[in-house]
């Protein structure tokens, strides 16, 4: 267990931490092969408004109160944010599960920032590839101290 936790645990954990995400500006359309997993507005007056990418119902149920976005528009002076969210409504017999549509749309001058957090693949490569690189390394020169101390002991007993 204790081999599986610092094989694979803890470098995902070190994935997952660092990097792989950056923010960046967000203009024009959005388009499928986009990897954008969270937008964020800010307001001329302060204000922070997220909205993370709908990926499946199950996470719609999860935060009912929350509303995911499916896909993001530029028009005209307004940005529109088209998204889903749970409702459910209680009937006497059954509770009927489902999700509905909703659209935000806020005016371009008054927002400050409109940024977009996307996947980073290369950085999370050489972050990887680190890792693999700094293992193979560390445990090259334990693997080399252990045939020194060999090496040494065999010649003690003679």
């Amino acid at each position: 267990m204790k081999r599986y936790i610092s094989a694979l645990l803890i470098n995902a954990i070190l994935v997952n931490l660092f990097g792989c995400y950056s923010m960046q500006p967000v203009t024009g359309g959005y388009k499928g092969s986009d990897n954008i997993t969270k937008v964020v507005l800010k307001s001329n007056s302060g204000e922070n408004y997220t909205f993370e990418k709908y990926n499946s119902s199950d996470q719609l149920v999860k935060e009912p109160t929350k509303l995911f976005f499916t896909d993001y528009i530029f028009l005209d002076s307004n940005f529109t944010i088209v998204g889903k969210k749970f409702n459910a409504n209680k009937s006497y017999k059954e509770k009927e599960i489902y999700i509905t549509a909703d659209t935000l749309i806020y005016k371009l001058d008054e927002l400050e920032s409109i940024k977009g957090e996307q996947y980073e693949s290369g950085q999370t490569a050489w972050l990887i590839g680190g890792i693999l690189v700094l293992g193979l390394i560390v445990g090259i020169v334990i693997a080399m101290q252990d045939f020194h101390i060999m090496g040494s002991a065999e010649l003690d007993l003679f």
